[in-house]
């Protein structure tokens, strides 16, 4: 049997799952792996490369092999957490997995199975990016969805800006340090738009809560597809994104290319920071790393 990695880690959001899987992705096809990923049978119907895989792709390929379904999976991982736990890479929702540097150990034979949320491969990330965004290309339908409402927000104007508010779950979330209302991203939408004052601006608001009633027309703004993966996708089509930390606006921004602005306010205050005017230089593009394990280089692979 060829070498696999098998991700059983099943918590978080969509990007949440993507993030690992793409990672994991990345580790095989640079270490000759195969991925087996039965955790994200709920989510393969959104993508064109994996609709078929049925929870398993095999070095990023589709799979003949049957899903022996997530129950049984989880049956066995239990088994092998008890009987071989040299087998068995936990991190949980804190502890960063080096998939690179665990794949590239001649000693791992067999099947490695990892249990966390944050399984990292930055090296190999961002040496197979564009591999990775044909895997996880949307499918025909929520592209065709992306595209009319892109097409939609585009016309008349020269720049669109992605809005990404997110409120709901992050009201308490963290004690609440990622949730900010509408009416300060409604300020954070003005400062953005006096960037560009001889260009036609739109914002493209994609949001978990309705927002209709709370922005002013005057900003000039649409509302995304109203999905998780439709404004997902819409958010990389955007020339500039900007919202609170998410993995949601870092999968977005490193997809679609888009520099991103992310707006960390109480957490800067919290450490004493102060906050730097903003400017276009601002935005950058989201190159590998997730959640609270951003990268800041790409040749040494560290990580904030």
């Amino acid at each position: 049997m060829k070498r696999q990695i098998v991700l059983t880690f099943d918590g978080g959001g969509l990007c949440n799952r993507i993030f690992p899987f793409a990672n994991a992705l990345a580790a095989a096809w640079e270490h000759d792996f195969q991925v087996v990923n039965p955790v994200f049978e709920k989510y393969r119907t959104y993508f064109r490369r994996s609709s078929d895989v049925n929870g398993m792709a095999l070095s990023g390929r589709l799979s003949d092999s049957p899903l022996f379904g997530l129950p049984l999976w989880r049956s066995r991982f239990r088994i092998v957490r008890h009987l071989n736990p040299g087998a068995v890479v936990q991190g949980g929702e804190s502890v960063a997995i080096d998939l690179d540097r665990l794949l590239s150990n001649h000693s791992v034979s067999g099947r490695l199975w990892v249990d966390g949320l944050y399984c990292l491969a930055n090296n190999s990330f961002v040496k197979h990016s564009g591999r990775l965004r044909d895997f996880f290309r949307p499918s025909e339908r929520i592209e065709d969805e992306v595209l009319a409402c892109i097409c939609q927000a585009r016309q008349g104007i020269d720049v669109l800006v992605g809005v990404h508010i997110r409120q709901g779950d992050y009201q308490h979330h963290d004690n609440g340090m990622l949730y900010y209302e509408t009416s300060e991203y409604v300020q954070l939408m003005r400062s953005v738009q006096r960037l560009f004052p001889a260009q036609q601006l739109r914002f493209l608001v994609c949001s978990n809560v309705p927002q209709a009633d709370l922005i002013p027309d005057e900003l000039n703004w649409r509302i995304g597809p109203g999905t998780e993966i439709g404004d997902l996708y819409a958010l990389a089509a955007c020339d500039y994104i900007l919202g609170a930390p998410s993995s949601y606006t870092q999968w977005a921004s490193f997809y679609g290319a888009v520099p991103r602005l992310v707006h960390n306010r109480k957490y800067e205050s919290l450490r004493g920071g102060t906050t730097s005017p903003l400017t276009i230089n601002s935005f950058s593009v989201h190159r590998c790393g997730f959640g609270r394990f951003i990268v800041t280089s790409e040749a040494d692979g560290s990580a904030s």
